[in-house]
């Protein structure tokens, strides 16, 4: 079966990274500063000494400001968010920015060793899972923006899951096992910030007989998909490995698969020959959009077409209703679908980024080349994007062993680079 490298000879590539980070080393040594009590005497003489040891056009301490080079990063809106800095070719500090990415603070956590996922709510939430100096794992957590971080009790089970944080309180862990065409799922949850885990006893739609407590079984080269929060489990099965069926089946449960319900979305007549796979939903309370990828190959294994098409459901995912675009990926497989909202959702199109501000009723593309500033499109590739409204979002693209930074306010189809300082 052959792939187009359609997405390959474009000018600028859009590609997504994992929210899990590359391999971060971190040799940090903290020491607290001494307590003592200060006279006006003695102030007065450290502050002459301090004015001695400076320049002679320093009349006033400065904030000393570096330039920062960003290799991920993640925003909770145009202002604030998180990133890992690259230093010395080896993404080694979380940092945080509140005025847009122009400046930085450094709040990694003391005693790193190896980073293996990251997992942020807002500003002020986020979990890091990662290894200490020693190699032994830990989940850390902070409430205050990386100001102090929390070494959460280790659950075994979880060390290498898929962390979801749903708010300040709830999140989840997901695991995912995977052999001979299949994919177990088990989830624990927490309700307190990440102190205590339990397992999540949930049941399948189809049966779980002989498997372990909370374990689910689909399958993994049909495009079968499960999605889970705290109010609704979902789970879509595709028919990626086998003859066409026309059919996406969706389940839904909201007590954890005591019950389900079950909808069969129609794929349109004129693709019902192509083979379908979901991609995760977004949910905003009861409203949710489900975006599902056909795809039809010839007898040698070339693309006939990839469509990305998208459905909608008001009711916590009980019923589903197909939105009118029909996204023609040009003869690739979907990049990541990305949503800034339920409604505002961008993706790569072939030869462009396309995005929807009316919940994939329909889409507009942005060609490439994109105008990037007064860089020369052909010479940047873009490694990660995000989207954080529905015109405004961040990319990173790197050059040689340099990253860059790169902002858009018109739905990405003007960026203006961003030179980040950390803050010292």
């Amino acid at each position: 079966m052959k792939k187009s490298i359609l997405g390959s000879v474009l000018i600028l590539a859009l590609m997504v990274v994992s929210c899990s980070v590359p391999p971060v080393m971190v040799d940090q040594a903290s020491t607290d500063p001494t307590d003592v009590p200060i006279t006006e005497s003695t102030a007065t003489v450290q502050l002459e000494e301090a004015k001695t040891a400076l320049p002679e056009s320093s009349q006033t301490a400065e904030v000393a400001i570096q330039p920062l080079d960003i290799a991920w990063i993640w925003m909770a809106d145009a202002r604030s968010g998180w990133a890992w800095s690259n230093e010395n070719e080896q993404i080694s500090h979380l940092v945080t920015t509140q005025d847009g990415g122009r400046t930085w603070s450094d709040v990694t956590p003391e005693d790193l060793g190896t980073v293996i996922g990251n997992e942020f709510l807002d500003a002020q939430t986020a979990w890091v899972s990662a290894t200490d100096a020693n190699g032994q794992w830990r989940l850390l957590g902070t409430l205050n923006g990386g100001q102090s971080w929390k070494v959460l009790p280790i659950v075994e089970a979880i060390q290498y899951s898929n962390l979801k944080i749903f708010t300040a309180l709830e999140g989840a862990a997901i695991i995912t096992d995977g052999a001979a065409g299949s994919a177990y799922y088990t989830i624990y949850e927490t309700t307190d910030s990440g102190n205590e885990w339990s397992l999540v006893p949930l049941l399948s739609p189809t049966g779980s007989d002989g498997l372990p407590e909370g374990t689910v079984q689909l399958c993994n080269i049909c495009g079968d998909i499960l999605y889970y929060d705290p109010l609704r489990t979902v789970i879509a099965k595709g028919d990626m490995a086998g003859e066409p069926t026309g059919i996406l089946q969706v389940f839904s449960s909201f007590d954890r698969g005591l019950s389900w319900s079950q909808s069969n979305l129609e794929i349109p007549a004129e693709y019902a020959d192509g083979n379908n796979a979901a991609l995760q939903p977004k949910f905003h309370m009861q409203e949710g959009t489900l975006p599902v990828n056909v795809v039809k190959y010839d007898s040698t294994g070339n693309f006939v077409y990839s469509i990305l098409l998208f459905y909608r459901t008001s009711d916590g995912g009980v019923t589903w209703h197909l939105q009118e675009s029909r996204l023609n990926l040009q003869g690739v497989l979907p990049d990541p679908v990305h949503f800034a909202s339920i409604n505002d959702i961008f993706t790569q199109c072939g030869t462009g980024l396309c995005y929807s501000n009316d919940g994939g009723k329909s889409f507009t593309v942005n060609p490439l080349p994109m105008r990037l500033g007064d860089r020369p499109a052909d010479m940047l590739f873009f490694e990660q994007y995000q989207f954080v409204s529905s015109t405004e979002g961040y990319a990173i693209s790197k050059m040689g062993d340099d990253y860059q930074l790169w902002q858009t306010d018109n739905n990405g189809l003007v960026w203006t680079e961003i030179l980040p300082e950390v803050i010292q």
